[in-house]
């Protein structure tokens, strides 16, 4: 059992309860998330001069508390304890959630943090900038829509295979300024092995390891894996665990289906979103459950009209001009992972997830990843992957 309370001088605190009736109170240093009525709030407490993440979450879209990583505090047979000195915020979050970061090793795996802002400030976008406080240009301070060529990725101004492989090389360290911290993985030691943090970090570095903007995010991650088992698609299933975007769009590419890389446009995550915030969900450059923002590029080549999008779809009832669940994401980005509680962050493979791959689970008596139908026949599985195999003829042409 796990309670929030406040000491008698207001400092918020949470009490363990163990076996016979056993109890440990720890002061709330810190909280993090929440705001957004969508996900959740956490709270920290220091333990030997570092935070640790107590049992207890706060999950905002449903007003419910929940545990989190309980069997840190209370063992097996019910006794209390501690998360290890390896399970701290500093080792498993603070890589994503700081802006110039220090990590300092220190005596029994204890791991200490500096840090310039606790968030994402500027320079974790943009790199140093120093010289550009001092002078403020452009020239002096990396912006990675600049790190590739601007224009359609077939006609980018230069000519060749290897101004495309430039270009292409360019594009991928612009999206690693984001993907960064969204994939799921460790950092990387000397030897290349998977490393003692929860983030992309270069161990041979020391304390100051965190990979660069316009650096390969190679050079300090080891990647993970929290994709749903999918034995057809291998490592390209789509994501079951959450800040894992990256993963998926990288994994598109695999399966033809995915934004990055193809013969019009480079598109970059920052096309679609505003890094810098914004009133729309998701922090949308234009709005998605009218399509707008798919069709503001997709428009031109051939889903411009509901006829287009009927004869692409095969529902009559996936109006374009309505909102609602029948839009583009809906069946190219169906909601297949958890931050909160189940399935509130949508796939960003770009990949329609078919229901034989979902109905393949329950055979096998697997946890069974949401797919792109049940959106709508939430209530009517089987049947649906029927109706689908009927139109489309044969499962392996959903990526047509």
């Amino acid at each position: 059992t796990v309670r929030l309370l406040r000491a008698a001088d207001g400092t918020p605190e949470f009490e363990v309860v163990g076996a016979a009736g056993a109890t440990a109170r720890y002061p709330v240093s810190h909280s993090y998330g929440a705001g957004h009525g969508r996900f959740k709030q956490r709270y920290m407490t220091r333990i030997d001069g570092t935070l640790r993440v107590s049992p207890l979450q706060y999950n905002e879209a449903t007003g419910e508390w929940v545990a989190y990583h309980l069997e840190r505090w209370i063992d097996a047979a019910g006794a209390l304890q501690q998360p290890s000195a390896t399970q701290t915020f500093e080792t498993g979050c603070q890589g994503c959630h700081s802006t110039g970061l220090q990590l300092e090793p220190g005596e029994d795996d204890v791991v200490r943090a500096a840090y310039t802002e606790l968030n994402t400030g500027c320079e974790a976008c943009h790199g140093p900038a120093s010289k550009h406080v001092l002078a403020p240009r452009g020239d002096n301070i990396i912006n990675p829509r600049r790190l590739y060529p601007a224009g359609t990725f077939g006609i980018i101004g230069m000519d060749g295979q290897v101004a495309q492989a430039e270009a292409w090389a360019g594009f991928q360290r612009a999206q690693e300024a984001c993907g960064k911290c969204h994939v799921r993985g460790h950092s990387k030691t000397a030897a290349g092995a998977a490393g003692a943090f929860e983030f992309p970090w270069v161990e041979a570095r020391g304390a100051h390891g965190q990979v660069q903007v316009g650096e390969p995010l190679a050079d300090g991650f080891v990647p993970g894996d929290g994709l749903w088992d999918d034995t057809r698609y291998d490592r390209t299933a789509s994501s079951k665990q959450h800040h894992q975007q990256y993963t998926d769009e990288l994994n598109g590419h695999l399966t033809g289906a995915g934004h990055g890389r193809n013969p019009f446009h480079l598109v970059a995550c920052f096309d679609c979103h505003d890094p810098h915030g914004g009133p729309l969900d998701s922090q949308l450059r234009l709005p998605a459950n009218d399509n707008t923002l798919c069709l503001d590029c997709h428009g031109p080549h051939g889903f411009e009209d509901q006829a287009a999008i009927i004869g692409h779809t095969g529902h009559a009832r996936h109006n374009p001009e309505t909102t609602g669940s029948g839009r583009c994401v809906g069946c190219h980005m169906p909601r297949t992972a958890k931050s909160a509680v189940n399935y509130d962050i949508r796939s960003h493979s770009f990949r329609v997830v078919v229901p034989h791959e979902s109905t393949a689970q329950v055979a096998e008596g697997a946890p069974v990843m949401p797919n792109s139908c049940d959106v709508c026949h939430v209530d009517d599985a089987d049947r649906g992957a029927n109706r689908y195999e009927i139109f489309f003829d044969a499962p392996e042409r959903v990526e047509d």
